[in-house]
């Protein structure tokens, strides 16, 4: 009975894992020297920059967890590294045009399409969370590392929602660091 139950719960946890729309993207600069590279501190935001301080230290929070667990150590200053981290919320919009419609019997299928909306038109919008971090040599203040992760929220999101995607995406963003 165990094992029937082990193997359901593995089954779910790879379909959820399927469902994730978390995207990352990577790219450094080829020439540096990661092997010189030991420690890091964050650039601090702007004055005149809007920065949702929450987010942010949820983001600084995993990004420590995450190097401190690969061997950097963070320095209060003159790091070899900088990092600067950039959060953004944007609102998506899909239209999609199926080209046909069920008219006049739409309003077995669709009734709001029937009664006066667009027939074989779907809108939909959604919100989209990206995270980028930027890894600055700060000897040579060159940028030498950088991670995009964008992910489609939820309506429904809350404190810990939010906390679960900025630690997936910075724990995949930084699967990529330092590039081998």
């Amino acid at each position: 009975m165990k094992k029937s139950h082990a193997a359901l719960l593995g089954g779910l946890l790879i379909l959820a894992a399927a469902c994730s729309t978390l995207r990352v993207r990577y790219d450094y600069y080829a020439k540096a020297d990661f092997a010189k590279y030991h420690t890091f501190q964050f650039l601090k935001a702007p004055g005149n920059l809007n920065v949702n301080e929450i987010l942010y230290n949820r983001i600084k929070d995993a990004v420590t967890d995450g190097l401190v667990t690969k061997g950097f150590k963070a320095a209060a200053g003159n790091a070899d590294l900088v990092i600067a981290i950039h959060s953004d919320r944007r609102e998506k919009v899909d239209v999609m045009n199926w080209g046909y419609s069920y008219f006049p019997f739409g309003w077995y299928w669709r009734p709001w399409m029937y009664w006066g909306g667009p027939w074989g038109i779907d809108i939909t919008s959604y919100d989209v969370g990206k995270i980028v971090l930027d890894f600055v040599d700060a000897g040579e203040k060159k940028l030498v590392w950088r991670a995009v992760a964008t992910e489609d929220l939820p309506d429904n999101e809350s404190p810990e929602t939010i906390g679960r995607f900025v630690r997936d995406a910075v724990d995949k963003m930084l699967q990529h660091f330092p590039p081998r």
